[in-house]
Parts: C-alpha cells; sequence; structure tokens
C-alpha cells in the first residue's frame, strides 16, 4: 500500500471519529441519542411518517423538526412513505398466493399418484 493512501484512511478516521463526537454533543440532555441503538432496537425499530416525525421531535425539539418536517413532506417523503406501507402490503399478498399456489402443487401431485397406472397396463388398454 502506498503511505498516502494510510494518510488517507487515517484522515478519515479522525473525521469519522469527530463527526461521532460532534452527533453525540447534539443530543447532551436529551432522553435519547440515536447513536446508542443496539440489535434489539433496529430490530424492533418502527418505521412510517408518523415515527419520522416523532424522532424528529425527540431528537431535534419542537421548534427545528417543525422546519425539518416541511422540507421533508414538500420533498414528497410523507408520500414516499405512503408508496411503501402499499409495496409492503402488495408483497404480502403476492406471498400469500405464492404459498398457497405451493400448497396446491403440493396437494394436485399427491393426488395425481392416485390415479397413475403401471406401465404394463397402460398398453394393454
Amino acid at each position: 500500500m502506498s503511505e498516502s493512501f494510510i494518510v488517507a484512511v487515517n484522515v478519515r478516521a479522525v473525521d469519522s471519529s469527530a463527526r461521532i463526537r460532534e452527533l453525540r454533543a447534539c443530543f447532551v440532555g436529551k432522553p435519547y441519542c440515536p447513536l446508542d441503538a443496539d440489535t434489539v432496537d433496529l430490530a424492533l425499530f418502527a418505521v412510517g411518517w408518523r415515527w419520522l416525525v416523532h424522532d424528529l421531535r425527540l431528537g431535534l425539539g419542537d421548534e427545528a423538526s417543525a422546519g425539518v418536517e416541511a422540507a421533508l413532506a414538500e420533498a414528497g417523503v410523507h408520500a414516499a412513505f405512503g408508496v411503501r406501507d402499499n409495496l409492503v402490503s402488495y408483497k404480502k399478498v403476492l406471498l400469500g398466493i405464492y404459498r398457497s399456489g405451493v400448497c396446491l402443487s403440493h396437494d394436485l401431485r399427491r393426488l395425481a399418484t392416485f390415479f397413475r397406472m403401471p406401465q404394463r397396463t397402460r398398453n394393454l388398454s
């Protein structure tokens, strides 16, 4: 590896750790910091416009979050969450249809075995 690459990586590491310190400083005195999330928090993470607004208000306060909320709504994020919800519902419907089809196929194969005749008998009739 070249020395310039190593220096660039070290600069990025210093920049990222400084950025993390800056982010943590924004949440001093707040009841919650998003950087403290663990795997349980991520598994139980709620998704949707309502939860986004809730987290914005929790992290930024009512006044600052109102401006961010308006900018996000103007950019179409609220509508994007609606589309996402519809796509998730559509995926669930398709998954249900697929599972029903797999069960039906299995049942049809099972029933078809009752009507199968041996090769010798088929030729005689």
